[in-house]
């Protein structure tokens, strides 16, 4: 699978996103606690804080109409994962 770069893509459609995690690699502790997240393995997966004005449907539909697809889209604000350090929108992005 060819993955996008995830935190690029959310800046390029969302220029004031407030990024929150991106690729972490293989040693970052919370890789460590979770070895199989796309963030260890890819540079697809990205998390931001919820946008103002905007629901995570909206968010997702977005990058979508802007082409790319999406492995995975989990609104963690709602729904945190037990890995989620705080609350967040986590899309998984694949090139267009």
């Amino acid at each position: 699978m060819d993955f996008a770069n995830g935190r690029a893509v959310i800046k390029q459609l969302f220029p004031n996103a407030q990024i929150t995690s991106g690729y972490r690699g293989p040693n970052h502790p919370l890789s460590k606690k979770n070895p199989d997240s796309y963030h260890a393995k890819t540079h697809g997966a990205v998390d931001v804080a919820p946008i103002a004005g905007m629901t995570f449907d909206q968010y997702v539909s977005a990058i979508r109409g802007a082409g790319y697809r999406i492995v995975e889209a989990r609104d963690e604000v709602r729904n945190p994962s037990k890995y989620a350090t705080g609350p967040h929108w986590h899309v998984i992005v694949t090139g267009k």
